[in-house]
Order: C-alpha cells, then structure tokens, then sequence
C-alpha cells in the first residue's frame, strides 16, 4: 500500500494518518536521532577542540565522529602505556 493509499484507507477508517500510533512511533523516533545526532556533533566538536593541540590533523583525517572518538581513545591509551613503560624503565 502506496503512503497515499495508507493516508486515504486511515482517513476512510475514521482517523487521519497523524492519529496512527505507528506514525506518531515514527516521528517520535525521527526527533530522537535527530537530537542523538546534534549531542554526538557537540561532544565531537569539545573533543577536537580538546586534541586539537597534541594532534591537529586528526580531524580531517578521520571525519566520523564516532570513528574520530574511537581514533582519540587509541592514542591516547598508547600514550599512557607508552608513559607507563618509560617510567617502569627508568
């Protein structure tokens, strides 16, 4: 069933398609992502501002936020290990 014929068959029934649960489902969901979406981008831009320092390149190099965070937690669990080997050596 074509969206308009959904739309015709709910009006015909007695309710409109905004009165369908599984739509108002859908656009509930839809404002979810959307602000899931909007905090990922303002966590993202806190951390690049962040590594900007040590790593300024990183950010255009790895585009996906979540990949860009997974990247950040990589080197930065190098870099204590490597901190940590060093002093254990000395």
């Amino acid at each position: 069933m074509s969206p308009s014929q959904h739309g015709k068959a709910a009006g015909a029934v007695g309710g409109s398609l905004d009165d369908d649960p599984q739509y108002m489902l859908i656009g509930a969901s839809n404002e979810l992502v959307a602000s899931i979406d909007a905090d990922i981008a303002a966590v993202h831009r806190y951390v690049a501002d962040l590594y900007a320092a040590k790593f300024a390149e990183l950010e255009s190099m790895v585009t996906n936020p979540i990949d860009y965070f997974k990247v950040v937690n990589i080197i930065r669990n190098e870099t204590v290990s490597g901190c940590t080997r060093a002093q254990l050596g000395s």
